[in-house]
């Protein structure tokens, strides 16, 4: 696994792969956590993660009244986010919280 930046955390995502090539993720989560469902994606671009370090393709999303940004550097998924804005996104927007 590569190095671990406090703004940046791997999770796992379900996706559409769409015919057009696109993929359009629908729910991400840490590897034991609970799911957060995205509301909307709301760009989509190959972008650089300037908080977390790494490039790929960056989707922006909107959970609740937050928006979030998640990589998809391949192989892996990250979101870049501080440890608050993390902790409350996880707490926020799972079926628990």
């Amino acid at each position: 696994m590569q190095r671990q930046s406090p703004c940046k955390h791997y999770v796992k995502v379900r996706a559409d792969h769409l015919l057009n090539g696109h993929i359009r993720p629908l729910m991400f989560r840490t590897e034991d956590g609970p799911a957060v469902l995205i509301d909307a994606v709301e760009d989509e671009r190959e972008a650089p993660a300037l908080k977390a370090g790494g490039q790929g393709t960056r989707y922006v999303c909107r959970i609740g009244e937050q928006r979030v940004y998640l990589f998809h550097d391949e192989p892996m998924w990250f979101i870049e986010a501080d440890q608050e804005q993390a902790a409350r996104l996880w707490s926020e927007h799972t079926p628990e919280g």
